[in-house]
């Protein structure tokens, strides 16, 4: 075997087993992401529900106070 077929072997083998290594970290920096983002997502999804509790409980306040407004206030 020649010198340059013996180099070229173990430099092809170490920039694949290089490629390799760095795959992984991808693939582990993408699945952390992923978690970051679902997690974001969670705590989007409850907010939203909360600004939904407190839109209908103002529209409840608004509708008490017209019916309030419309009898003139608490005559008995």
């Amino acid at each position: 075997m020649s010198l340059v077929a013996i180099v070229t072997f173990f430099t092809t083998n170490a920039v694949m087993f290089f490629c390799v290594i760095a795959m992984f970290f991808f693939v582990l920096l993408y699945r952390n992401r992923e978690h970051d983002f679902k997690t974001e997502l969670k705590e989007k999804d409850r907010l939203i529900v909360q600004l939904n509790t407190s839109i209908e409980e103002l529209e409840q306040k608004v509708q008490e106070r017209r019916v309030i407004a419309t009898f003139g206030g608490y005559d008995s």
